[in-house]
């Protein structure tokens, strides 16, 4: 398992990207920053969802689709007790 010695002199670590944060990361992770996006792609790399027994949704803001992006919304996750 990865050490982070730095992470210890800083009050929030952000890790970017599913593939990253579906392994060690997001067992550690206290909170989550997350975008959905409402439309399937072909690809081979997907997070696990985090809405669990282990973090539930805390704030949910709708992004912008006025340029033709997909609908997509900006998700706070926070771990539970």
């Amino acid at each position: 398992m990865p050490r982070f010695d730095m992470a210890s002199a800083v009050s929030e670590v952000f890790v970017l990207g599913a593939p990253n944060c579906s392994r060690w990361h997001c067992r550690r992770a206290t909170r989550a920053f997350v975008t959905e996006i409402e439309r399937d792609y072909d690809g081979d790399a997907f997070m696990r969802p985090l809405g669990s027994s282990a973090m539930h949704e805390t704030e949910r803001r709708p992004g912008p689709t006025d340029r033709g992006q997909p609908p997509h919304a900006f998700v706070i996750y926070q771990r539970r007790g």
